[in-house]
């Protein structure tokens, strides 16, 4: 699904090629997710229940950069960048607009959501009346995928208070930290190739405990690479 045709609907023309691309990279400047995805992870509290329903083909994020007006990034995975060609063409009736070609994979014609700059929305070119693909802008500056990606994956899945069976409290924290019986460690997460969350825990000594995170709902269970796992429940302690 890859090679299929997409487009964005356009809100604005221009008269130029250099113009154009200069005018609607104003609005399209930084990284912009797939709301779908979005939406998946709030909804589930679960990396492979939003994986295995996100739709096939769709990408996850892409990136615009006004400092390479003729690239643009694009993700079909968190860490992966497939670099694609941006310029402007005569399409139809519609005149001169913005293009991405993807290598022979297909083209994706490209606008920004004038009135507010937080959605762009993605329609099939080879059928109109297939429901758009919505890409959101998130409310930061950041442009690292990664970066995001971990940030929404921790407050959507782990984010919060949990209490193990021994009364012992876990929290993660926003800011990509986590306390655990009086320490307090660094936060990073892995997607492995099953979809499973793989959470590491650094101390101030460098030292990381590796596990892998299942949320049910009100339960949270971390399994270490030794197959020992550890239950938690939401508190409100």
């Amino acid at each position: 699904m890859k090679g299929a045709l997409w487009m964005v609907l356009f809100a604005v023309t221009a008269t130029g090629s250099g113009s154009l691309i200069a005018q609607e990279l104003r609005h399209l400047q930084g990284i912009w997710i797939n709301a779908t995805w979005i939406e998946l992870i709030k909804r589930t509290e679960s990396v492979a229940k939003a994986m295995s329903e996100f739709p096939e083909g769709q990408p996850l994020w892409v990136r615009f950069d006004v400092a390479r007006p003729t690239v643009i990034d694009v993700g079909y995975r968190i860490d992966e960048a497939i670099p694609m060609t941006v310029n402007s063409r005569i399409v139809g009736h519609m005149g001169e607009r913005v293009v991405i070609d993807s290598a022979g994979k297909g083209l994706w014609l490209v606008s920004p959501d004038i009135q507010a700059d937080q959605y762009v929305a993605l329609h099939y070119l080879s059928d109109m009346e297939l429901p758009p693909i919505v890409m959101a802008k998130l409310p930061t500056k950041r442009t690292d995928p990664q970066f995001l990606f971990d940030r929404m994956i921790i407050a959507s899945v782990l984010g919060g208070r949990w209490m193990d069976t021994k009364g012992h409290l876990l929290e993660f924290m926003p800011d990509a930290t986590a306390n655990w019986k009086g320490e307090t460690y660094g936060i990073t997460i892995e997607i492995t190739a099953e979809q499973q969350l793989r959470v590491m825990l650094t101390d101030a000594g460098g030292r990381t405990k590796r596990f892998i995170a299942e949320r049910t709902g009100p339960r949270l269970v971390l399994t270490d690479a030794d197959g020992r796992t550890s239950e938690f429940t939401a508190s409100s302690r």
